[in-house]
C-alpha cells in the first residue's frame, strides 16, 4: 500500500511531468556527477534509472551503458523511445 507521500509525488509528476520535460534544459548540469557515477559501474553493469521521466538529457549521457529507465508515466517512456 502506498503512503501519502508516494501518492502525492506520483500525482505531481503526472500533472506536471510533460511541462517539466519541455522546460528542462538540454544542458546537462549533472555532468560531473554522472561521470563519477559511470566510473563506478563495473564492466557489463546495468544502470536502473528509477523515475527516468522523458529520458533526456541524462539518458543521452548513458549511451553505451546498459541502461533501463523506469517511469510510472508511460508517456515519458514513449517520448524517450521516440526521441532515442
Amino acid at each position: 500500500m502506498a503512503n501519502s507521500t508516494e501518492v502525492s509525488v506520483i500525482d505531481v509528476y503526472q500533472r506536471h511531468g510533460v511541462a517539466w520535460a519541455k522546460l528542462r534544459s538540454s544542458r546537462l548540469v549533472e555532468r560531473a556527477w554522472i561521470d563519477r557515477f559511470c566510473g563506478l559501474i563495473p564492466e557489463g553493469g546495468l544502470i536502473v534509472d528509477i523515475g527516468c521521466g522523458s529520458g533526456p538529457p541524462i539518458a543521452g549521457e548513458l549511451i553505451g551503458q546498459r541502461w533501463l529507465g523506469l517511469s510510472e508515466q508511460p508517456r515519458g517512456v514513449v517520448k524517450w523511445i521516440a526521441a532515442g
